[in-house]
């Protein structure tokens, strides 16, 4: 897959595309429609024109919408507190970033907490919601620095949900994973990410406020969390790594997995939202996923079991996510005799994928999202939700962004959250795809499903996007 990528293409017509993967499949790609279909099979589908009607085209969402999303959300993340025992160079609530409010060491009450629980089980039992599967996510910060919090709301979550699923999750620096903390986790069955770039030398970016190294006192606290609990390591504890100069994919991998026995989550550093005057430190901070790696040592670092390592797996979620609503049974009957329903970007419908609560008390569609816009907040101890006003701000958004979506190559398979475009009275994508950035993307996307033959299953079977 990392050899250089070959493929030829021809036009059928103004609306289609022939595109020829390294492998030498065809397929024809149908630009009015979104539909690509397999030339190389039994079935020897053919290309057809599809116009869409008025009916398949879904440019705004209702209130009903968004009371659907919210009370058969997955996952309530709660931001613990901003405070941080680290002072990490890269974190994204740093003063590097502008996307994001200055963060004051603000806690989230237990009460605000407890506020967004009830109101939740209130509403799902209003409308009478089926599903009884909730993840309870802390996050931060360092959500450990207010550990007597944590143990209080999973005790609420368990009383106020004692019928459903319930799991509890939590990204951690370890730090402070010791003692009775470790004990009470341990006995929760909390799922954790410890974040950890690597050796001593890949991780000299996470740092006490005072400057000095975290790593020793990290490494320590993992092996004695190993040691004292080896049936809840195995199958409780993960591993994220950020890119950057001071490590390496390979340097990082190798160190976890022979220390662990874990595939450590490699993650990018962020750069979007980077204040003017700290790009160029970003720029020669940033290392992506393929930098570094020889070809030779690809096999090895990415495995079929660490298979969602590889530099284009996200890339092949949210193309499935975009392309069907269902399950198919392999990756090429996502494009055969199906009606798609399309929406400008790759907004998600507020609340569909989570529901996250700001220490502040605001309450956001993903922790993503920039401040700037909120979408709920707790007023005299009360939740408060206009779902009409989300409503119409995000159709009044769409209704703009709809001029530049329907001349991108790539509307059909969007990933640009539009709560993310700058305005001041009018949107600009920065992820808009002109015709020849288009076809090396689908033919990446096609390669990618062809030499991975179990991506499509890992996908379907085992990725949330979340």
């Amino acid at each position: 897959y990392l050899a250089t990528l070959s493929f030829n293409l021809t036009f059928f017509s103004m609306n289609t595309i022939k595109i020829i993967s390294s492998n030498g499949n065809r397929y024809c790609y149908d630009i009015q429609s979104g539909i690509l279909n397999s030339i190389d099979t039994e079935r020897n589908y053919t290309i057809h024109s599809q116009k869409f009607n008025n009916s398949m085209f879904k440019l705004s969402i209702t209130e009903e919408d968004i009371i659907h999303q919210l009370t058969n959300s997955p996952q309530i993340v709660f931001e613990v507190t901003e405070r941080c025992n680290l002072q990490c160079k890269y974190c994204i609530y740093s003063e590097c970033y502008e996307t994001h409010t200055k963060r004051t060491g603000k806690d989230l009450s237990e009460n605000d907490a407890k506020q967004v629980i009830d109101y939740v089980c209130n509403l799902c039992e209003q409308y009478n919601t089926k599903s009884t599967n909730i993840t309870i996510s802390f996050y931060g910060g360092e959500p450990l620095l207010r550990f007597n919090f944590i143990k209080e709301i999973i005790q609420y979550v368990e009383h106020k949900w004692n019928n459903f699923n319930i799991c509890f999750n939590m990204t951690t620096n370890a730090t402070l994973l010791k003692g009775e903390i470790v004990d009470y986790l341990a006995e929760k069955n909390v799922k954790l990410l410890i974040s950890l770039d690597g050796n001593r030398e890949n991780n000299s970016y996470r740092v006490y406020k005072n400057g000095n190294s975290s790593f020793d006192d990290i490494i320590k606290n993992i092996d004695d969390l190993q040691n004292k609990y080896p049936s809840y390591f195995p199958t409780k504890i993960d591993f994220n790594t950020v890119l950057h100069n001071k490590n390496s994919t390979k340097e990082a991998t190798d160190f976890i997995f022979s220390k662990y026995q874990k595939k450590t989550i490699l993650s990018e550093l962020a750069i979007d939202g980077v204040k003017n005057e700290y790009k160029k430190e970003f720029i020669d901070m940033y290392k992506n996923t393929l930098e570094g790696i020889r070809q030779e040592d690809y096999s090895v670092i990415f495995t079929n079991d660490n298979l969602r390592q590889l530099p284009s797996f996200r890339d092949a979620i949210f193309f499935i996510y975009n392309e069907t609503p269902y399950i198919y049974a392999s990756f090429i009957e996502l494009f055969f005799n199906r009606v798609k329903l399309w929406k400008p970007t790759g907004t998600c419908i507020p609340f569909g994928r989570k529901i996250f609560v700001s220490s502040n008390g605001n309450i956001y569609p993903c922790e993503s999202v920039p401040h700037r816009i909120t979408f709920g907040q707790i007023i005299n101890n009360k939740l408060i939700i206009n779902f009409t006003e989300i409503a119409k701000k995000y159709n009044q958004i769409m209704s703009v962004i709809n001029k530049q979506c329907t001349k991108c190559y790539r509307k059909y398979n969007c990933g640009q959250c539009v709560y993310f475009l700058k305005s001041s009275n009018e949107y600009y994508c920065e992820g808009f795809m002109g015709k020849e950035a288009f076809i090396k993307y689908i033919t990446d996307i096609v390669d990618f499903f062809e030499n991975n033959q179990d991506a499509y299953r890992k996908i379907i079977e085992e990725i949330s996007l979340s």
